[in-house]
């Protein structure tokens, strides 16, 4: 009886120490699966027509998505493509804007 409670506790010990050592590997494995099936997205560049009423900043609500960190950031990026030296735009000139896709095109 006493043989059969030692090898209990052996074996028990063994499989503790084994799971100790793999559970967190096997976590961390789940973790980078995870990152890998992130869709690449890409970077495009379209040109729109200023109607009336647009301004850079509601420009930037409609096309700044997640990728960009801010609208504040999307605007001077707008600012930077068009040569812009003011926030002024003017109805019917064209404007050049960047959006992202999951699209490969």
């Amino acid at each position: 009886m006493k043989r059969k409670s030692i090898m209990f506790y052996t074996y028990s010990a063994i499989f503790l120490i084994i799971a100790a050592f793999f559970l967190p590997q096997l976590l961390f494995i789940r973790v980078l699966a995870k990152e890998e099936y992130k869709p690449k997205i890409y970077k495009y560049y379209t040109s729109i027509e200023i109607q009336e009423g647009d301004t850079l900043w509601s420009i930037a609500c409609q096309y700044a998505d997640e990728e960009f960190i801010s609208i504040t950031e999307y605007i001077e990026e707008l600012r930077y493509m068009n040569q812009l030296s003011s926030d002024r735009i003017f109805e019917g000139h064209y404007l050049t804007i960047s959006y992202y896709s999951e699209h490969y095109k």
